[in-house]
């Protein structure tokens, strides 16, 4: 990371001192946006993947983990309840007693 914000300094430092054409700096400052996201946004454990769902992405994930019996005999009725249900939990407020249920 050291080395990073080392690079990030020498950037700006360049395009305090900046002569060549806009369109270089533009690129060499996008290839340095993008390299500094790439250390933020990517997931550091199944956790943070986690953490960083979509609620539809969490909602597909719920429904691949679970084992709903009515699913299992009626799968066809059960599927999209399971789906609008999980996706109504996700949107749903926290309680105060949150993580007891």
């Amino acid at each position: 990371m050291a080395e990073l914000l080392e690079r990030i300094n020498k950037h700006l430092e360049f395009l305090m001192e900046c002569t060549i054409e806009p369109s270089s700096v533009r690129m060499q400052t996008q290839n340095l946006i993008d390299e500094i996201q790439s250390h933020i946004e990517a997931p550091k454990s199944n956790a943070d993947r986690i953490r960083q769902m979509t609620d539809e992405e969490l909602t597909e994930l719920f429904d691949k983990c679970a084992d709903c019996q009515m699913c299992i005999d009626n799968p066809s009725k059960c599927k999209m309840e399971c789906i609008d249900g999980y996706m109504q939990w996700l949107k749903q407020e926290v309680s105060e007693d949150a993580g007891t249920d």
